[in-house]
């Protein structure tokens, strides 16, 4: 128990310093030098869009050194935080935003977008974790045999063919 508290506490603090990072020392610079080139009218978009590389970093930071435990985890730390112009992912803003909503219709078209962009951020930071994970091995409609890795790459013999197709009778396959 104390090892996977350890190694979750390890992933998510990972997860920040991996997110941080990325934010200050790429997306910053990346920004401030872009930013001139593309004009005002395309900031917030280039600028919403590295935030969802740099989530999804983090996410496989994170996701890499733990479970997906560890990634809801972290992603449940970023919650109440408002990151002001650093990130734009401001939870505690969104659920003032839906209250405001319910009351006053005015505000439902700033909620959408509110909550499209939140869904964009998350996702992101879960698909940098879901890409993280290993990859397993897809299953064959040819399965090799179990001693398979023993083989040696290259051109195959007539004799390596001719012995394979004797084993297999003698075995029945």
């Amino acid at each position: 128990m104390r090892r996977r508290l350890l190694a979750l506490t390890r992933a998510v603090l990972a997860g920040w310093a991996g997110l941080f990072l990325l934010i200050y020392l790429l997306e910053r610079p990346l920004l401030r030098w872009t930013g001139p080139l593309l004009g005002p009218s395309w900031y917030a978009t280039v600028q919403l869009a590295l935030d969802c590389l740099m989530l999804a970093g983090a996410g496989w930071i994170a996701g890499r050194l733990g479970s997906m435990s560890a990634v809801l985890t972290f992603a449940a730390t970023l919650t109440p935080w408002d990151f002001g112009q650093t990130l734009a992912m401001n939870i505690p803003w969104l659920v003032h935003l839906a209250a405001d909503a319910v009351r006053d219709s005015r505000y439902f078209d700033a909620f959408t977008t509110s909550f499209a962009t939140h869904a964009l951020l998350f996702g992101s930071l879960f698909a940098g974790a879901w890409w993280s994970r290993p990859q397993t091995k897809p299953p064959s409609l040819f399965p090799l045999p179990p001693d398979s890795d023993q083989l040696q790459s290259g051109p195959v013999s007539a004799e390596d063919l001719d012995r394979a197709s004797s084993d297999a009778k003698v075995t029945g396959q």
